[in-house]
């Protein structure tokens, strides 16, 4: 069974994710990026859920120190969700990120998706562009308007996306995490705005 670590001040969430999980998942507890930091020195798990603010050190932060080495795959939770937060998580190695209230089918499918990731023979590296869009798809889902640049930021990801991909719209849409038609909606979507 893969092994997760679940980091959030929250004793709720920590306990409510616990319970949740332990059907798919060998399940640990941290209620600090420091207490984090011990675990993964300790036992390291296959993936992570990391809450980004957090009394202390920040769920970035616990990032930064782990600097790349032995970092699990790791689904970020926030309560804001914005371009920047989730561009900086992605290069400190954050598989996935996730705004808060979390739907737990979703985080679910990213805790599996993380754990294949760190399971290949070799890493997938997907490049920050296309990991980042992702990112910036699901920020653009939330109910708050996106800030032009993000507008801009996410439309120019879309495209860098589908033209690394050689103009493979579907391509494109299955490394962004979406269907293809998702991918034009959202093109659209971005287009109007």
């Amino acid at each position: 069974m893969t092994k997760v670590l679940v980091v959030d001040d929250e004793a709720g969430i920590r306990e409510s994710l616990s319970l949740a999980l332990r059907d798919e998942f060998e399940v640990s507890t941290a209620a600090s990026a420091e207490e984090a930091l011990d675990q993964i020195k300790r036992s390291p798990p296959e993936v992570m859920v990391l809450d980004q603010s957090m009394p202390g050190l920040s769920g970035l932060g616990l990032l930064e120190m782990l600097d790349g080495q032995g970092v699990p795959g790791t689904v970020m939770l926030s309560g804001r969700m914005d371009v920047k937060l989730a561009r900086r998580a992605m290069h400190l190695g954050a598989e996935d990120m996730m705004s808060k209230p979390f739907d737990l089918v979703q985080l679910k499918r990213m805790l599996h998706q993380a754990s294949d990731h760190v399971r290949c023979d070799h890493p997938v590296d997907l490049p920050f562009a296309l990991r980042g869009a992702r990112a910036v798809g699901r920020a653009s889902t939330q109910t708050t308007p996106l800030p032009v640049r993000s507008r801009w930021l996410s439309r120019t990801v879309v495209s860098e996306a589908i033209s690394e991909c050689r103009g493979d719209r579907a391509l494109a849409a299955q490394r962004l995490g979406m269907s293809a038609v998702e991918l034009d909606e959202f093109s659209k979507e971005l287009l109007e705005l």
